[in-house]
């Protein structure tokens, strides 16, 4: 019961630290190259990490531990630069919109990879979270533009990458299940094969002009890595081992309400009809998911893992 309480914390903890990520990283990027910004955010996280890399190098040596460790880096890799062209290819808002399949993705593979169960109440939570997310994301934006563009190559971008952040985040939990690899060091693994990627990526199709130095630039890089790449990720994959992935997803979803709420508490903007309703669909489906008798069960999971 406590320790469930705790990871619950620790998952707002984790919701409140990514939120921002959106806005800041908006507000100081626009007018820098999306490659050499990532490649500046993967340095910042491989040096980070190093010694953490260093120290768990006995145990990359052991066959599944480093191919899941490998897989983890290649998945994450892939979702981060079609992440990048998804973008680049059509809108922020379209692939927000996209992205918010990510949590099914998350749920289904889990089913299929770490052979989780789901119950009713668990597929409920998520169904009212994703209504609240889409009431939240898809509907201002199809307000305010009459009717919604499709980009087809931008769309599978966005879908490759829905799946291999999913991917990433599941094999970063098994290769820590497995040999207890410290989620630092595989952090900073597949910083490591990011970073090589984005900066072969910048080098060959990158904006020389679009380079930053400022010092907003630099702060929102550290936040970025160290904070979200780094200390949310992490507390994202332990909340997903303690308390499943139907829970993890509706948090996902829960990020999304706060990310669309900040800028009413920091700019000023007016909350509307559309923040209401779908914040408390949000926040519904995590009391649905969550709130329910422990008779039958000694840890409060809605998942379990065999």
């Amino acid at each position: 019961m406590k320790n469930t309480r705790l990871w619950i914390l620790l998952a707002l903890v984790m919701a409140l630290i990514t939120a921002p990520h959106p806005t800041v990283t908006r507000m100081v990027v626009l007018d820098s190259d999306p490659f050499y910004w990532l490649f500046v955010r993967s340095l910042i996280l491989v040096l980070a990490t190093a010694p953490f890399v260093l120290r768990a190098r006995r145990q990359l040596r052991e066959k599944m531990t480093a191919r899941y460790v490998l897989e983890s880096a290649v998945w994450m890799s892939i979702a981060v630069v079609c992440y990048v062209l998804a973008i680049n290819y059509s809108q922020a808002s379209y692939v927000a919109i996209i992205s918010l399949i990510i949590p099914i993705v998350m749920v289904g593979l889990s089913i299929v990879l770490l052979g989780e169960r789901m119950t009713r109440r668990a597929t409920a939570g998520i169904i009212l979270a994703a209504l609240g997310a889409m009431v939240l994301v898809v509907l201002p934006i199809a307000l305010a533009q009459g009717e919604l563009s499709f980009y087809p190559l931008a769309t599978g971008l966005a879908l490759v990458n829905a799946f291999g952040f999913s991917m990433s985040i599941i094999r970063m939990r098994q290769a820590n299940e497995h040999s207890h690899m410290p989620l630092t060091a595989i952090v900073g693994v597949y910083s490591l094969m990011v970073m090589t990627v984005s900066g072969g990526l910048f080098w060959w199709m990158g904006d020389p002009v679009r380079v930053s130095v400022s010092f907003e630039f630099w702060l929102a890089a550290i936040y970025s890595a160290l904070w979200v790449a780094l200390l949310a990720r992490i507390l994202m994959v332990k909340v997903f081992e303690r308390l499943g992935a139907a829970f993890c997803s509706a948090m996902i979803y829960f990020e999304t309400f706060l990310a669309v709420l900040l800028p009413v508490f920091i700019l000023g903007e007016q909350l509307s009809l559309t923040m209401v309703v779908g914040g408390t669909l949000i926040l519904a489906g995590l009391y649905v998911i969550e709130h329910h008798k422990r008779r039958h069960a000694r840890h409060h999971f809605v998942w379990r893992h065999h």
